[in-house]
């Protein structure tokens, strides 16, 4: 495969996946790796390299695409490219448009290649970001029903059991952890003293049995994962979507921390989202307790 890139050195930075890929995609548009036009412009830019995901930006031509490959762990056999590349897809499909398109992919190799879109980091979520995001669940929510080839989301909130053993194992985690220092063994004291009787008190109190009602959620849904550009606001980073309860996806967007968001907003985000719920009486009952819950989570 790098034979066919052997003018260009910028392509010693690219795995044979990666090029595979590239050359599945200027195939599809008819771009002919073997101009050398297109062999002289290639360049690789190193976006992030972490343990779940490798994302390289890559000039071809006058192309810039984002090349992602996912990783898998111990810690978590989630399958994050079957996640983000179906919810991406299925996105597009239905013309929704305030994410990245889906240009190639190759399954074996966890590997997958998006347009690149420009646009700045979102640091302070003013209104137009807050109408485009809670356009964006509008939309990716309207043609739900058919997305029967979407997973579950991760950390779902499928029903109140799933929202008890998720508490329980937060808990159970941070007790077992070794003490190694003074900060250690305090933080030990908070989680028995503090967190742990919190949580038993509001597993006590759940007011719910069964989450009747899934949406479609991209999880981890924040302007953290967002970028402002002249076209509105584009959203990324699907890795955990899928299917989930309304109300944790309610309840993660409120309380992100990363960008938050001002509690002016509540309201109407609470509001936007009972409108393309069928049952938003539930979804209002079960509000309050997993907003508690996802700020002990």
């Amino acid at each position: 495969m790098k034979a066919r890139f052997k003018t260009q050195g910028a392509c010693d930075a690219l795995s044979d996946a990666e090029l595979e890929l590239l050359a599945t995609y200027c195939d599809k548009k008819a771009l002919g790796f073997n101009a050398q036009h297109l062999l002289e412009s290639v360049k690789v830019e190193q976006i992030k390299k972490g343990a779940n995901s490798q994302v390289k930006k890559i000039d071809i031509g006058s192309d810039s695409l984002i090349v992602k490959k996912y990783y898998r762990s111990d810690e978590d056999s989630r399958d994050r490219f079957q996640a983000e590349w179906s919810f991406t897809r299925f996105l597009w499909q239905q013309d929704v448009r305030q994410v990245a398109e889906p240009l190639a992919c190759i399954k074996q190799d966890a590997l997958a290649a998006y347009k690149f879109i420009t646009g700045q980091p979102i640091t302070e979520a003013l209104a137009e970001h807050v109408s485009d995001a809670l356009q964006f669940l509008a939309q990716i929510n309207q043609h739900r029903a058919l997305a029967k080839n979407i997973g579950f989301a991760s950390e779902a909130g499928v029903s109140a059991q799933h929202y008890i053993d998720g508490l329980n194992a937060r808990v159970e985690r941070l007790m077992a952890q070794d003490i190694k220092s003074e900060v250690d063994r305090q933080a030990r004291s908070f989680v028995k003293a503090r967190l742990a009787p919190r949580a038993q008190s509001l597993i006590k109190d759940i007011n719910f049995d069964v989450v009747g009602e899934y949406c479609l959620s991209p999880s981890d849904y924040g302007f953290h994962n967002a970028l402002a550009t002249e076209q509105g606001t584009y959203f990324f980073d699907f890795e955990y979507a899928g299917w989930g309860d309304p109300a944790k996806l309610v309840a993660d967007f409120l309380l992100q921390p990363q960008v938050s968001l001002s509690k002016a907003y509540y309201h109407s985000t609470i509001r936007s989202v009972c409108k393309w719920l069928d049952d938003p009486d539930a979804f209002l009952n079960r509000l309050p307790w997993v907003l508690k819950w996802a700020q002990l989570k």
